[in-house]
């Protein structure tokens, strides 16, 4: 089990800009690992914390992804 960590510019999504705050569920169901937690998006940003459940050491704690989608 570990805390994990992330950014994300969301115009890597083609979203809009959020004029108000808004906080969301993160959930991410893989094959091998899952991850819950909570993400808090404001104006272009997005924040994550979560906690992963059977998370390969290789995988990294802080992961960023940028504007281009590209990690």
């Amino acid at each position: 089990m570990r805390i994990l960590f992330g950014t994300q510019d969301t115009r890597s999504n083609d979203e809009d800009f959020a004029l108000t705050p808004y906080l969301s569920l993160v959930v991410a169901k893989g094959y091998l690992f899952r991850v819950y937690g909570i993400a808090i998006c404001w104006g272009f940003f997005s924040f994550y914390i979560g906690l992963g459940f059977n998370v390969p050491k290789s995988y990294p704690t802080f992961m960023h992804i940028p504007k281009g989608g590209k990690i």
